[in-house]
């Protein structure tokens, strides 16, 4: 039942929750910005410090120079004040003389003079200053009241800049001189002036900078602020908010005002970095808030979705204190389930619903849930508040709250009503094995009385066509044997779908000798397929592995339905069996193709062919019988081996059946390459897919082949081509006799073949002449096979006798010694007439027991060499008969007799039944000549081989 929770509360939980969200980012947007703006008016008030510092640091560094500068020139003529004092009334040339070294590279020094008595009188350098020679400071307006002050103070006074008499602008520093009069009494003298060059003052205190940081301006401090007192610079830099720094000077003091070249900065050189920076954190802190905000509600949505999952779960959901099992929590499914209320729930511990407390089970889940944290999901059974006890399925996790306890987390599923429906399908189960128990043995019963009376008609029919018929009789019974036969067919398939519909189709996995194995298979179709004219080719070129692993018994019933199939529906021409291998690692697939020239199928009926019972149309069906089932079965069998099977067909010209299975490769690789090195095989068949398969063989082993497919291309190719030809194969639908065609090779070919071997078909092997016969070393019938070519080679590698060794080259097909005795252990009296007669016309004496018990005792009487045994008799069934001979019960000499199953028990299992009770071979009913003839040969006492090579 699925949980219907009512979520509009959640919704507005988490409507508000959102708006919360929201006014918060608000919230935290606002304080960012004014965080920000603080920060950055901080920044300003850094930088713009900084640009004041730095102003001050370089205003410093001029200010210094310019008192250092002023004060060195002035301390300059000290010592010439001193010499004055001395030397009063020196003349214009002893003036010279002490003055003349003071103007040096070091001082900016344009000229010195002394004034006695306020008038100047002596001054150096004369020349150039010839204008300045009596000037009189108390009379000069300018000049006069500096004189004065320096008299009166009797300090040094320095003004300026002034425009000199003698031209250009400089500084006056003017020193009082004093002199001592008779009395000792210091009286004044006069002044001495030094002028202080302007432009190269202004050099040497670093005013005059090519690229100055700053822009200064200096003026006088005493003659108060306005801007006509500013000497150096604009008077405008005293109204930029200037850093100003005062300089003293003697007798005065001057300020020096500084700002950065370009004027103060607004805002900071970094501020585009900076904000950005903090736009940056600020984006950053909101995507975090924003992030944790979103965290918080996914948070707080998951724990109210859990918790009103939690509530709602139609699964019991509890926690637990790890320790004493006490419930801590639960929900009201779980406290539904045992009968109680949640509040009830609370007061109960773990242990209070076990009806017999924890038991082994419990405790290996707690030892499993210390180890890994976790436990279940097992199987538990619990109790109800009113005593009954229902099933549980429990699981859960260990955790830690926030106290620090340890808790168990548990699911609690009550699956009574599973285990009603798991009964009920176990019952189910039940009636549905009895069911296909039934239906096998039904199937097992059916197939068996089914063959019964088919043996009977089968082997009457088979006992007749042996007989002297004239030709009419011969054909009606030809009739009726095919028709027996399609009925078996018919029943075959039935029984096959049957079995694969109730999935008894079991897959073995055995060793297959591929090519002895698709050798034996030819063989068994080749009458078939010459009865209708057709040719019938095996293609192994590609096989380079011998042996293969896979179901013998399946692979063998997919080729004989497709390859009957094949010869049913084709009328003239040829059936192809090729069989590749689609890859060279050792788990790889086999694919075999099954060619005919038959007639084909529609392509709209492709897509239905492996449907069952669907034939191409209802006349095909009436024309060639069948129950449509054979391409079902074979489809089902292919994808029980891990394979498919696929169709490409046209209408009136043939079909193609390829399948694919899944196989095991063995390790067996053919490695004969080399053997017929060099050697020249003729070759002569008429049908050219044959003539280049047999050719394909005898390259495969380094051979020169030559085929002809006519006599006339034979004769022509003899009398043309002087060849030296080693060997040679001949097949007898060349378009002439045998015997014409071996005459025409030793006629024109000389050297003739020291070898010639003759292929024939499986029905004419026993009509061939005796003398032609002795005239080739060696038959075989078609269709050419891996063990005729085996046989060819062991024939070649043993030149020196034409027939003193044959019969190492090839392989024997024995005869059973006359007098050879069989017991055949029977109850039918039809199958018992039967299998006598065909007995009796192979020259074989029989013997009849009615059940086990009597054959034990014939056994113990009378000598036998083989034992045909059925397997369903009253007494004593086949199985324990054999089972008694094998113990030695009929005597010891009986105890290794050959002992072959002949029985009417058909189905899967029913071989391995047979064999797993000692029987040594098996031949199922409707009996077989054939069947019992390979028997007879593989099982009697044999007698010198004929010249077949099979």
């Amino acid at each position: 039942m699925p949980l219907k929770v009512d979520t509009r509360r959640l919704k507005q939980r988490v409507r508000r929750q959102s708006a919360v969200l929201v006014g918060a980012l608000g919230l935290s947007a606002a304080l960012l910005f004014f965080a920000a703006y603080y920060i950055d008016r901080l920044n300003f008030q850094r930088f713009h410090q900084q640009q004041r510092t730095e102003t001050i640091a370089e205003l410093s560094i001029i200010q210094a120079q310019i008192e250092g500068k002023l004060f060195t020139n002035i301390q300059t003529i000290q010592g010439l004040i001193a010499a004055i004092s001395v030397e009063p009334e020196m003349d214009q040339a002893r003036f010279e003389q002490y003055a003349r070294p003071l103007l040096n590279p070091n001082t900016q020094l344009r000229n010195i003079g002394a004034a006695p008595d306020m008038v100047i009188r002596l001054i150096y350098p004369l020349e150039g200053n010839e204008a300045a020679l009596g000037l009189n400071y108390l009379t000069h307006p300018t000049q006069r009241e500096a004189a004065m002050n320096v008299q009166k103070n009797g300090q040094p006074v320095i003004t300026g800049p002034v425009n000199l008499v003698q031209g250009g602008i400089g500084f006056i520093g003017r020193l009082p001189v004093f002199i001592s009069n008779e009395k000792g009494e210091e009286q004044f003298w006069g002044l001495v002036s030094a002028v202080v060059d302007a432009q190269r003052f202004y050099e040497a205190a670093g005013l005059m900078k090519a690229n100055p940081a700053l822009d200064i301006a200096i003026r006088r401090k005493s003659d108060g602020e306005s801007s006509d007192t500013v000497f150096y610079g604009t008077a405008d830099i005293f109204s930029r908010q200037p850093q100003i720094m005062e300089i003293a000077l003697p007798g005065g003091a001057w300020q020096i005002a500084a700002t950065p070249r370009h004027g103060w900065s607004l805002s900071a050189p970094n501020k585009f970095l900076f904000r950005s920076s903090l736009l940056a954190i600020a984006l950053i802190l909101l995507a975090i808030i924003y992030a944790i905000g979103k965290l918080i509600q996914k948070r707080s949505y998951q724990q109210q979705l859990l918790q009103i999952l939690f509530d709602h779960s139609p699964l019991g959901i509890a926690l637990n204190d790890f320790h004493n099992g006490r419930f801590i929590k639960a929900n009201q499914a779980a406290a539904e389930s045992m009968g109680y209320s949640k509040e009830e729930l609370l007061q109960l511990s773990y242990s209070d619903l076990t009806p017999n407390g924890p038991d082994n089970a419990d405790k290996e889940q707690v030892k499993i849930l210390k180890e890994t944290g976790r436990y279940g999901p097992y199987e538990n059974t619990f109790k109800r508040k009113d005593g009954s006890t229902y099933p549980v399925i429990l699981s859960g996790i260990i955790l830690d709250d926030d106290q620090g306890r340890k808790l168990i987390w548990s699911t609690i599923e009550d699956i009574s009503l599973r285990k009603e429906n798991e009964n009920s399908l176990l019952k189910a189960k039940s009636e549905a094995e009895q069911a296909v128990k039934a239906k096998s043995e039904f199937l097992a019963m059916m197939s068996h009385e089914i063959r019964t009376p088919m043996n009977g008609v089968l082997g009457m029919i088979n006992i007749l066509r042996h007989s002297e018929l004239d030709p009419e009789s011969l054909r009606k019974l030809d009739i009726a044997h095919t028709s027996a036969e399609s009925l078996l067919t018919i029943i075959n398939d039935i029984l096959d779908f049957s079995k694969i519909e109730a999935g008894k189709l079991e897959i073995e996995n055995t060793e297959i000798n591929l090519f002895d194995f698709l050798g034996d298979f030819i063989e068994s179709m080749a009458v078939r397929a010459e009865e209708k004219g057709l040719e019938l080719l095996l293609d192994t070129r590609e096989l380079e592995y011998r042996t293969i692993y896979s179901d013998s018994a399946r692979l063998l019933q997919l080729l004989n339905n497709l390859v009957g199939n094949a010869i049913k529906f084709t009328e003239k021409g040829e059936v192809l069996v090729r069989c590749t291998l689609k890859a060279s690692q050792p788990d790889t697939r086999i694919v075999f193709e099954i060619v005919d020239t038959g007639i084909g199928i529609p392509e709209e009926k492709l897509d239905v062919l492996f449907t069952p019972f669907t034939q191409v149309d209802a006349s095909m069906t009436r024309k060639y019988g069948g129950t449509g089932l054979g391409l079902a079965i074979c489809k089902k069998i292919c994808n029980s081996l891990n394979g498919d099977i696929v169709v490409t067909s046209q209408e009136g010209k043939g079909s193609c059946f390829r399948f694919e299975l899944d196989i095991k490769r063995g390790q067996h690789r053919e490695n004969n390459k080399t053997l017929l090195a060099g050697k020249n095989i003729l070759l002569c068949d008429s049908n050219p897919c044959n003539l280049q398969l047999i050719q394909a063989y005898f390259a495969r082993a380094g051979a020169y082949t030559f085929g002809f497919s006519s006599y006339n291309m034979l004769q022509r190719g003899l009398s043309k081509n002087k060849i030296k030809f080693d060997f040679a194969v001949l097949s007898e639908n060349f378009d002439v006799e045998p015997i014409d065609c071996l005459h025409l090779i030793k006629h024109l070919a000389t050297p003739h073949p020291k070898h010639i071997v003759f292929m024939e078909r499986m029905t004419r092997l026993s009509q061939i002449d005796t003398e032609d016969h002795k005239a080739f070393d060696l038959y075989f019938p078609k269709p050419f096979i891996e063990r005729d070519y085996q046989n060819c080679l062991a024939l070649f590698m043993q030149p020196e006798s034409k027939h003193s060794n044959q019969s190492q080259a090839i392989e024997t097909h024995s005869r059973w010694r006359e007098g050879a005795r069989i017991l055949l252990v029977e109850d039918n009296e039809v199958n018992q007439a039967v299998a006598s007669m065909l007995l009796q016309e192979l020259q074989i004496h029989v013997s009849i027991a009615d059940d086990g018990v009597e054959a034990l005792k014939k056994l113990k009487q009378e000598t036998y060499d083989l034992v045909f045994m059925d397997c369903q008799m009253p007494n004593m069934d086949g199985y324990q008969t054999t089972r008694e001979i094998r113990q030695g019960h009929a005597g010891n000499q009986n105890i290794n007799i050959p002992i072959v199953a002949m029985t009417a028990n058909a189905m899967k299992g029913d071989r391995e039944k047979c064999l797993a009770s000692g029987m040594d071979d098996y031949i199922s009913k409707p009996i077989d000549d054939r069947n019992i003839t390979r028997c007879l040969a593989q099982y009697l006492p044999t007698t010198l081989p004929n010249f077949s090579a099979r």
